[in-house]
């Protein structure tokens, strides 16, 4: 860039070059995922960036894995700062194959070969030679704001509100019979890749999973102009149940969607309401003859990734899951654990009387220990309580020290061979270049975040409460609390913390600690549900209310 010198007071392509050292502060080691820049909180120019520069940078405690923050520090070579940027967010897009000229790790039966986005920018997009003359153009007008477009945007919108008209003389006795079940059929059959669906034939038995799951719900409410609540599958997982769902929102549909099919249709079917629920309560499953265990969701708010641990537990233990107010997009959150925990109690105690069997991921643990004391100021007891890799907020992102003390601690005590998942982990995820990743299981890692719903909830739609829960949790002040608890712990992650994740500081009662296989997201994945529910089932079963 020695010939721009003195042309620009920051070179865009040094400022891009900067930006690259915040994505390798990435929270994945998936070297396909994609940063995209999205905004910045705030950028101080203090002189000129210079050709040879020292880039800064450091990752916000705020990151999620929907969004990562960075801070950047672009100085000279003796150290005096030229650029400030604060809050560089970058997200994620986990999708390549919306990039790529093929669909990595596509398990589809027709692999695409070419991805809609590139097609798309190849045949209508700005070509290389047209893009610095197009750009010429848009800083010659002086405009504050312009949009530039390599499409007609006239006639996209004549094209688009004329769809209808082809065909218009076509007798109407031609056209295919239009029903929510066949509109809901060619959902399946698209989404699952399964030909042969039954109207009773089982979501998740023809292999649906969470993400599948929100993509049907958005693509229902698109087509169908209906918004389902993120866990309407668990309550009706077949094509025969969410029809009748379907109708019960709008019972003018088959009126509706037989004038859709007439050739003076209009473009979209207009929303109906959103599907209202009168209850957080979600019944993941409910048959069975033991006592009900009740999950309350982490921090996100959402129990879609209990779909894998409910089938993989034994016959014959209902599971229920407390879904959080607001995901939907429509309602408002509660505003403080307290009364978070409150509502749940209060549909708890009309569901059933106690003693309870209560759990909680995540986040959702606070928000159960909350629910164990307010439960025993009306009365009533929990039997037992299970933390699924639940940690006080607080203590989330130790310092070193701390992370190096208990991780010594942790290998004196358990030996090598339990820390020895936590380990290769670490050492893939520092010395990544040294320790890679098997591209099989970084691949199986990304598929299985994919599939619990941690990914994509926001882009389809819905509402993620992770801002919202980390605002509330940290109001929120811990008491004492009294009840027999397990202690569930990802082995990918338990060794940087003590045994206890301190909950000793907080809970009186008998503490049962067992590790499980994967992360704090894959410990539900279906290659780990069958040892989770196995350990969790024989705890279940030991503390059973007489």
């Amino acid at each position: 860039f020695a010939s721009d010198d003195g042309a620009w007071v920051t070179h865009p392509a040094l400022l891009d070059v900067a930006t690259a050292f915040g994505v390798r502060l990435g929270v994945t080691d998936d070297e396909r995922v994609l940063y995209v820049p999205v905004g910045y909180d705030a950028i101080t120019s203090v002189r000129p960036l210079p050709s040879r520069l020292f880039v800064h940078a450091v990752r916000h405690r705020s990151t999620t894995d929907q969004m990562l923050r960075v801070d950047l520090r672009l100085a000279d070579s003796s150290g005096e700062i030229a650029l400030e940027v604060r809050g560089l967010s970058l997200r994620p897009m986990r999708d390549p194959g919306s990039f790529a000229l093929t669909a990595p790790d596509d398990e589809s039966p027709a692999a695409r070969t070419v991805a809609p986005l590139l097609a798309l920018a190849e045949d209508l997009g700005v070509r290389r030679a047209e893009g610095a003359l197009l750009l010429e153009r848009l800083l010659a007008t002086g405009k504050a704001r312009l949009i530039a477009s390599s499409v007609d945007l006239d006639s996209l919108r004549e094209s688009r509100d004329g769809a209808g008209d082809t065909g218009a003389t076509a007798n109407a006795a031609d056209t295919p019979a239009v029903s929510v079940v066949a509109l809901l059929t060619t959902m399946w059959r698209d989404l699952l890749g399964v030909a042969d669906i039954a109207p009773t034939d089982d979501f998740f038995d023809l292999g649906g999973h969470s993400l599948i799951a929100i993509r049907l719900m958005a693509r229902i409410h698109r087509e169908l102009g209906v918004r389902f609540q993120l866990a309407t599958l668990f309550e009706a997982p077949t094509i025969e149940k969410l029809t009748a769902l379907v109708r019960a929102e709008r019972p003018d549909i088959d009126a509706t969607l037989a004038r859709a099919a007439s050739p003076d249709a209009p473009a979209v079917i207009a929303d109906a309401p959103t599907a209202s629920r009168t209850s957080s309560l979600v019944p993941i499953r409910s048959a069975g003859t033991k006592e009900p265990f009740f999950i309350v969701h982490g921090a996100g708010g959402n129990v879609l990734y209990l779909w894998s641990l409910a089938r993989a537990l034994p016959e014959g233990r209902p599971v229920y899951g407390f879904q959080a107010n607001g995901i939907d997009g429509h309602d408002q959150p509660d505003p403080t654990i307290e009364s978070m925990a409150a509502r749940y109690v209060a549909e708890l105690r009309a569901f059933k009387p106690g003693p309870y069997l209560l759990g909680g991921y995540s986040g959702g643990g606070v928000i159960a220990l909350e629910m164990v004391t307010q439960l025993e100021a009306l009365g009533e007891r929990v039997q037992y309580l299970v933390l699924f890799d639940s940690i006080d907020p607080q203590y989330l992102d130790p310092p070193f020290d701390s992370r190096l003390k208990n991780l010594t601690r942790n290998l004196v005590r358990e030996g090598l061979r339990e820390l020895w998942p936590f380990i290769d982990e670490l050492a893939r995820k520092r010395y990544r270049r040294i320790v890679p990743t098997p591209p099989g299981k970084r691949a199986a890692r990304e598929r299985q975040s994919r599939e619990m719903g941690y990914q994509d909830v926001t882009e389809l739609g819905f509402v993620d409460l992770e801002d919202h829960f980390a605002e509330i949790v940290h109001n929120y002040r811990f008491g004492r609390y009294v009840t027999d608890y397990a202690l569930l712990k990802a082995d990918e992650v338990w060794p940087v913390f003590p045994p206890d994740y301190y909950w000793r500081n907080y809970i009186t009662g008998h503490i049962d600690i067992v590790s499980v296989p994967g992360n704090h997201h894959t410990m539900f994945a279906p290659d780990n549900a069958p040892i989770l529910a196995a350990k969790l089932s024989r705890l279940l079963d030991e503390h059973e209310p007489a």
